[in-house]
């Protein structure tokens, strides 16, 4: 009996965002799961699975926000027989959400022996890669007297010590996110009482 060579039809993204796409296609006999891709036509960069199937998904993560990507499908059968698409596209969409901030710990230093002045070690997680500084004041309200230096490295894990406090005092806080695209992120208003 003949043997069905591969074809692969019905290729479609089932979704793209900033930063990550999910391709569908489908063959007419089992075949592995390659995918080329790239930001042009040469398609330098490559993502798949050795599992066979007729129904195909891959998401391709990591990828540029405001990005046009070019896409390939590669199949191959297990008798070696092999084919590819025709070469597609999809544009990713700008990033213009900001970070979102959580798991914000609060930890109180001890009182400085040498000057009696109180401190804080603030830390926190971002979804995605941002900056980090801290605008504080004394009390609770919307105003905050002091800011931290902004550190511009892009990080999803953040520390700030603020040091020099009052002891016995309410501070309260935000924590202040940029990410790369300058979307800004502003946490909830917090408090802490130094010992």
């Amino acid at each position: 009996t003949a043997v069905l060579r591969p074809e692969v039809t019905n290729i479609k993204p089932k979704s793209v965002t900033s930063y990550a796409a999910t391709i569908f296609w489908e063959t007419n006999v089992n075949t592995d799961t390659q995918i080329a891709f790239g930001i042009d036509e040469n398609l330098t960069q490559r993502k798949g699975s050795s599992e066979t199937g007729r129904s195909h998904e891959i998401t391709l993560d990591n990828l540029e926000d405001n990005q046009q990507y070019y896409y390939m499908i590669m199949a191959k059968d297990k008798h070696g027989n092999d084919t590819t698409s025709n070469v597609f596209q999809f544009k990713t969409p700008l990033d213009t959400t900001g970070a979102e901030v959580k798991d914000i710990k609060i930890d109180l230093l001890p009182i400085d022996q040498n000057d009696g002045s109180a401190g804080v070690i603030i830390s926190w997680s971002t979804n995605k890669p941002s900056t980090k500084q801290i605008e504080y004041g004394e009390g609770i309200g919307s105003k905050y007297a002091s800011k931290t230096s902004e550190d511009t490295s892009f990080n999803t894990g953040h520390t700030v010590i603020i040091k020099d406090l009052i002891p016995s005092t309410t501070y309260h806080f935000r924590i202040i996110a940029k990410d790369k695209r300058g979307n800004l992120t502003n946490s909830s208003d917090l408090s802490f009482v130094t010992p």
